[in-house]
């Protein structure tokens, strides 16, 4: 399972690892405020979603060559995500997710705070993975065993 997976620069893997660590951060101090569940309940929610999508995302980006007792606690977690969420195994899928992840904070976050400033970076992280699919040499090709029509 782990040959199927597109590999990005280590430096951008550890980058998002930041990130989805930064947004599981972020997201744990919006849900401290136990009073926003009675005032402003969705953003509570979209804070207990980031808290989770930055854990996915850190999990996600764990590699032995970067984090080796990281990588060795949770490589059964991180198979089973691959195994259940293969759209994570994609360069493409990696930088859709970062993308959402990224509009979520943003949208969440109040007037320039650190989580509309997280929200662009995790975004700008989302766009340099979708980047590389398609700069890859199979990204943007066609598959030989379709069938082609020509006029």
């Amino acid at each position: 399972l782990l040959a199927f997976i597109e590999e990005a620069p280590r430096l951008l893997s550890v980058m998002c690892l930041v990130g989805g660590a930064c947004l599981s951060f972020n997201g744990l101090l919006g849900a401290l405020d136990v009073f926003q569940v009675f005032d402003h309940a969705i953003y509570y929610v979209m804070n207990l979603y980031a808290i989770f999508f930055g854990m996915v995302t850190v999990v996600t980006e764990l590699h032995a060559d970067t984090t080796p007792e990281l990588h060795r606690t949770f490589f059964g977690v991180q198979k089973w995500m691959y195994q259940w969420a293969k759209g994570l195994t994609t360069l493409w899928g990696r930088g859709l997710f970062n993308i959402f992840q990224g509009a979520l904070a943003y949208v969440g976050s109040g007037t320039m705070g650190f989580g509309m400033l997280l929200g662009v970076y995790m975004i700008v992280m989302g766009v340099v993975y979708i980047y590389l699919h398609w700069r890859s040499p199979g990204g943007s090709t066609l598959q030989n065993d379709y069938i082609r029509i020509d006029s």
